[in-house]
């Protein structure tokens, strides 16, 4: 495995005019394309495929309290166009589409979620964003449950919030606490982004939840009910063949990433951990049970949620 330097990766056989930004930092990707942001002004956004060198500003993000925001980059199959996603639950999202020509100039557009009551709690986000059946942007959250009188209670619990690529509907998919109980003790944590995992597999949505020794698969099976189920367990402690700094799955160095195309029957390989040791980049496969070295990557350096696993492409569109 090749790791590169950003710079180098951006510049390599580039040919562009961009300056491009010392600080800036990547947000999310799809087929290739990758969508970064200045540190230094979060409203400036850039797209850019390295195998075509391309490197071009987009238009500032209208709005002075982008920080929070996290980021999306999709493609929206039914305009064969791709659309970026600035996301802040708790308000609503902007959008922005690629690629509309010189007479329809892209601009961003401001989409109300229409959230209800104690919405400071919807900005936390639990999970790696998704693109479900090529349609449905996903992320793993919290809200409060629905009293019997209608009204919103003070009970927290887990939930999945839901934007229609192509629509840009905005919905909910309940989590019930008798599949989930939403425990006060994880609050210390939590606030770590991408700590569970989101899953397609055939088509059903699966949910990892990530605890120190054990990672547990729910499967969503009536969507209309919120009716989940538990598929299958992985405790830490059982694995052989680990090493032996492998003692906690929430660990700083430890990255779990979300597999596709999977075998149903076989959910040991929905997940595989890439672990940072000293200088080494190491991959234990779950199902397997071995573990494997596939880089390095300086100790001085950290690897830190979300992570966003990129491969090339010759996408090419105009801006």
């Amino acid at each position: 495995m090749m790791m590169k330097r950003l710079n180098e990766l951006l510049l390599e056989g580039s040919n562009t005019t961009t300056t491009i930004p010392k600080a800036i930092c990547l947000k999310a990707s799809c087929d290739g394309l990758l969508l970064f942001q200045n540190e230094y002004d979060c409203t400036q956004l850039y797209i850019s495929n390295p195998a075509t060198s391309l490197f071009k500003p987009l238009p500032p993000v209208d709005c002075h309290y982008i920080k929070p925001f996290v980021w999306a980059l999709v493609h929206d199959t039914r305009i064969d166009k791709y659309k970026i996603f600035g996301i802040r639950p708790q308000f609503g999202f902007f959008m922005l589409t690629l690629g509309l020509g010189e007479n329809t100039p892209s601009c961003w557009r401001f989409c109300p979620t229409g959230r209800y009551k104690k919405e400071y709690i919807f900005s936390n986000v639990f999970s790696q964003i998704i693109l479900f059946q090529k349609n449905e942007l996903l992320w793993l959250t919290t809200d409060y449950l629905d009293g019997d009188d209608g009204y919103v209670t003070n009970q927290e619990c887990y939930c999945i919030y839901s934007i229609n690529v192509k629509t840009t509907m905005f919905s909910k998919i309940k989590i019930p606490l008798h599949v989930w109980k939403f425990e006060m003790d994880e609050l210390d944590f939590r606030n770590c982004k991408g700590l569970h995992l989101l899953s397609e597999v055939k088509g059903s949505l699966y949910l990892t939840t990530v605890s120190q020794f054990e990672l547990q698969m729910l499967v969503l099976r009536d969507r209309v009910n919120s009716v989940w189920t538990k598929s299958h367990a992985i405790s830490l402690h059982s694995l052989s063949n680990r090493p032996a700094f492998l003692n906690d799955f929430l660990l700083d160095n430890v990255c779990l990433v979300a597999m596709r195309d999977i075998d149903p029957s076989n959910l040991a390989d929905l997940v595989k951990v890439v672990i940072h040791h000293k200088r080494q980049l190491l991959l234990y496969d779950l199902n397997r049970q071995e573990c494997t070295e596939i880089g390095f990557l300086n100790k001085c350096q950290k690897l830190c949620r979300p992570y966003l696993f990129h491969s090339n492409s010759l996408v090419s569109f105009e801006l």
